[in-house]
This record gives structure tokens, C-alpha cells and sequence, in this order.
């Protein structure tokens, strides 16, 4: 059994993302939250989320860009539990979301 709170290998988490069905998220702000309450949600989920700040307009960026954007850090420093279903690290994680914004891209597992 992985121990689920070992750092991942890039290699592991990279096999889990190019295994995930990945959606392309068109707006900002999902199931009418502001700003405020996705910030607050996404710091207490024990899903990983990846991306950056740097104030340029990703909001016509296509899939593959914020792939490629989104895959240069990706996994560093990350816990496995983080990419994975169940505790036990058996099941992992199959949906990924990208999306741009104005002044940045973000990218995150979904059940």
C-alpha cells in the first residue's frame, strides 16, 4: 500500500492527469460563488489545486495551454492523498478542471 502522505513523484501524478478526462471550465466562478467563497473552499479541500497569478488574460486559453502552463509545477511538494479518491491511494482521481482567468489559470481534480 503508497503511503498517502508521502510527497508524489511528478511521474505518478503526471500518469493520474494524462489518465483524466479534462474539462475546460469557461467561467471564473463556479455554482454562483463569489470570489471569496471559491479562495476559502479551495484552501480546505483535500484536492490539490495548481496554477498561478501572472496578471496576463488566460480566459480564451485553449485546453492544451493551460495543460502546458499547469504541467511545469505540477506536483511539486504535493501529498499523494491529494490525488486520489480513497484513503488507501487505490482509486485515483479522473477528472481534472483547467480554467483562465484575468490574471491567471488554475487547474483542479473533481470527484
Amino acid at each position: 500500500m503508497l503511503n498517502r502522505y508521502d510527497a508524489i513523484d511528478k511521474k505518478e501524478a503526471l500518469k493520474i492527469l494524462e489518465a483524466s478526462e479534462i474539462i475546460l471550465k469557461k467561467d471564473s466562478i463556479s455554482g454562483g460563488e463569489d470570489g471569496e467563497d471559491f479562495i476559502v473552499s479551495s484552501c480546505y479541500s483535500t484536492k490539490q489545486h495548481f496554477g498561478a497569478t501572472d496578471y496576463q488574460d488566460h480566459r480564451k486559453d485553449t485546453k492544451k495551454q493551460l495543460l502546458k502552463l499547469i504541467k511545469k509545477n505540477f506536483a511539486s511538494c504535493s501529498q499523494r492523498l491529494h490525488f486520489y479518491k480513497d484513503y488507501n491511494c487505490e482509486i485515483p482521481l479522473n477528472k481534472f478542471v483547467v480554467e483562465g482567468y484575468y490574471g491567471g489559470y488554475t487547474g483542479y481534480f473533481i470527484d
